[in-house]
């Protein structure tokens, strides 16, 4: 009888553990018949670092946009460090939607606690052309731009951004931005680049600085502001100067806008050829993708009422 006892605790005891363990490795959708390693059960993968990236066009039923799609999409989902960059909480909020691939901002809610803050490395080189389609809204939720938020964008080295001072020299990025400010430029939305690079340091003293826009604005085709529910092709070229003290790097973006007749004409509003992007051999690079999407800014004044959407489609970079 006693022997009995014992086989049927350990038993049970065995039952347990597997059942435990089952409902740890399922909790995720994406998780399922994967393996895992570490104490948070992280997918084991292998990164790819792509130099160059034909069209990813997000053709996937509609659902939540798994991390192992991004990692498929995109090659890896690093940070600057090399460690995961996107949360679980922010994995909420993408989704591949009408063959896109979506991310909703929240209301009253700034960078990735709002957004997306997700990023990959990238196959290194001097330069680089990405390109990617973006649209605001809908045609059901509309869009509030308020004051403005982050795109995609290209960087290198130290991938400096979120007010860091780049007096090191060895990293920059360039991104696009959107605003629309209620008293400036007639309230219209418009299109703004958004670079950190070793040229323009903080001030002495300081710890704080953010990107330049070098007064750079891209209004819409017709002049009257971006449109909610139209789609832009934006292009953004990158080549980074060719020493560390030779201010001769290359920042070029132009748009298209897609009306009912088709895409425009490419606009280019800036193209700038003397930026000193590094002074350091290791941020003399191109190798490091920004694919982030989030309202801000840095206070209350980019807030939004509610939540709405941004699509991206068609993204593709080259050397």
């Amino acid at each position: 009888m006693k022997k009995n006892k014992l086989l049927l605790t350990m038993a049970l005891a065995i039952l347990f553990s597997c059942k435990k363990e089952t409902k740890v490795e399922s909790s995720d959708k994406e998780r399922a018949g994967k393996t895992y390693s570490g104490t948070a059960a992280t997918l084991s993968y292998t990164p790819v670092y792509y130099t160059s990236r034909d069209t990813i066009r997000f053709t996937r039923p509609d659902d939540t946009y798994w991390l192992s799609n991004f990692r498929s999409d995109f090659g890896n989902d690093m940070d600057r460090d090399g460690n995961p960059s996107i949360t679980d909480d922010e994995k909420t909020r993408m989704r591949t939607y009408g063959n896109t691939f979506r991310t909703t901002m929240l209301p009253n809610l700034l960078s990735g606690a709002g957004g997306q803050t997700s990023s990959a490395k990238l196959g290194a080189s001097a330069s680089k052309t990405l390109t990617y389609d973006v649209r605001f809204g809908d045609s059901f939720t509309g869009f509030e731009w308020v004051k403005g938020g982050k795109l995609f964008g290209l960087a290198g080295g130290r991938a400096y951004a979120g007010g860091e001072c780049t007096n090191a020299g060895d990293g920059w990025s360039a991104r696009v931005m959107w605003h629309r400010y209620s008293s400036a430029y007639g309230g219209k939305a418009y299109l703004s680049p958004y670079v950190y690079y070793a040229g323009s340091p903080c001030a002495p003293g300081s710890t704080v600085a953010y990107g330049n826009e070098f007064d750079a604005q891209y209004f819409g085709n017709d002049g009257t502001g971006l449109k909610v529910n139209t789609w832009y092709r934006i292009k953004i070229e990158v080549s980074v100067n060719t020493s560390n003290s030779t201010a001769n790097g290359i920042l070029k973006v132009s748009v298209q806008d897609k009306t009912a007749s088709g895409w425009t004409s490419p606009v280019t509003f800036i193209n700038k050829t003397n930026l000193l992007y590094a002074t350091v051999n290791v941020g003399r690079t191109v190798d490091f993708l920004y694919t982030g999407i989030f309202r801000g800014g840095n206070d209350s004044t980019y807030y939004s009422i509610g939540s709405t959407n941004i699509y991206i489609d068609n993204v593709a970079w080259s050397n």
